[in-house]
């Protein structure tokens, strides 16, 4: 079982999510696909 650390959750880009992935890929042996579902927008202020 992986040892989830400070630096993981706080981290650069990637720590928790690639310890996700690796969970679902490596030992659930499942696959990720991706989907947009349009719930965010980029908003300009000014």
């Amino acid at each position: 079982m992986p040892v989830l650390l400070e630096m993981d959750v706080k981290g650069s880009i990637g720590g928790i999510r690639e310890l996700i992935r690796d969970y679902i890929v490596n030992v659930k042996k499942g696959t990720i696909h991706p989907e947009c579902d349009h719930n965010w927008k980029i908003v300009v202020s000014d």
